[in-house]
């Protein structure tokens, strides 16, 4: 196995216990950031019974265009977790609240 074959599997790992901590400490909103091909949607189907008991909305790939569209979505009560391609707290120049984590997944290549 290379190198970049090797750190991936480690990265996703990481990833894995991420958001496994999240889904533990009742984490309201959960964001899986990654452009693609980087093991998002397999994390969530790695992890989907758990999500599904812990009554997280599961969400498809999802892109935020507006700062007001992502400042509802993040009021909104309900736990979540989503795919999203790039990380909008970071596209609205938003701090990561406390009820939220970013589980960014760019590095990763499957």
């Amino acid at each position: 196995m290379d190198f970049e074959n090797q750190m991936s599997i480690n990265y996703y790992a990481n990833a894995k216990n991420i958001l496994s901590e999240s889904i533990d400490n009742n984490i309201k909103n959960i964001f899986l950031v990654g452009r693609g091909a980087n093991g998002k949607t397999t994390l969530k189907q790695e992890l989907h019974d758990r999500l599904t008991l812990n009554n997280y909305n599961i969400i498809p790939h999802f892109y935020f265009k507006t700062e007001n569209s992502f400042t509802e979505f993040l009021n909104d009560v309900s736990k979540k977790i989503l795919e999203t391609p790039i990380d909008p707290f970071h596209k609205f120049n938003i701090t990561i609240p406390n009820d939220a984590v970013v589980i960014d997944m760019n590095h990763i290549v499957f």
